[in-house]
């Protein structure tokens, strides 16, 4: 599903619109399959791979692109629903400044799943802790982000299916206003992300017999 909304976003988006985003499965599905048509249209937390960046850095790139005499340059935030909640309220100062073609756009799996996934992928599906929003009864938990951003003073909508994907943002568009759309994407491994290109060396322990057999299987076909 995360490669469906990053599909859906750059058929919607110019060319030349700035796509922001932070640590997490949303940052290594875009750095994998969005395609970039100009130079300084793609800012990421590289180095130790910091959430929370998503929010005010798309709120700095679109003051930049005002600041340089290009105020209908659209900024897009594409950012996982734990990574927004880090810096949410900044969205106030968005508002404050009137800021138009600025948005957010949160694919909501319910926890900070690119840890659960390399938890459940290192040490077997039972193995995901602390990293799931949920109730003590086990049901998905989440905030809704729709009314927060609503709250704020922004325009928003929360949707779940690929058809809804581009009339959300165009009405996002015509309102002339920051914009939040959460989409709810898969949060069940494996069905977190895609296939990715390259390799993360991530060894799993000798006692899950398995697991291990397949990494070993795996790194073989490595140049490391």
């Amino acid at each position: 599903m995360i490669s469906t909304v990053i599909r859906e976003v750059r058929k919607f988006f110019d060319k030349d619109a700035i796509m922001v985003t932070s640590s997490g499965n949303v940052q290594a599905q875009m750095l994998q399959e969005l395609e970039f048509y100009k130079p300084k249209t793609c800012l990421t937390a590289g180095g130790f791979s910091t959430m929370g960046y998503s929010v005010p850095a798309a709120i700095g790139a679109k003051l930049g692109v005002i600041d340089l005499g290009n105020p209908n340059q659209q900024v897009v935030a594409l950012v996982g629903d734990g990574d927004f909640m880090m810096t949410i309220s900044e969205l106030s100062m968005a508002v404050q400044l009137g800021l138009e073609n600025i948005f957010f756009v949160v694919l909501n799996n319910h926890g900070w799943i690119a840890i659960k996934d390399l938890q459940q992928a290192a040490f077997g599906e039972d193995r995901g802790y602390g990293t799931a929003f949920e109730y003590k009864d086990g049901k998905s938990y989440s905030p809704d982000f729709a009314k927060i951003g609503e709250a704020f003073g922004c325009y928003a909508e929360q949707i779940s299916k690929k058809e809804e994907i581009i009339p959300a943002l165009e009405r996002a568009a015509k309102s002339k206003k920051p914009a939040v759309i959460e989409i709810k994407v898969q949060r069940e491994y494996p069905y977190t992300g895609s296939p990715a290109v390259g390799w993360w060396d991530v060894p799993r322990p000798e006692y899950l017999k398995e697991q291990r057999k397949q990494y070993e299987e795996e790194i073989k076909g490595e140049k490391l």
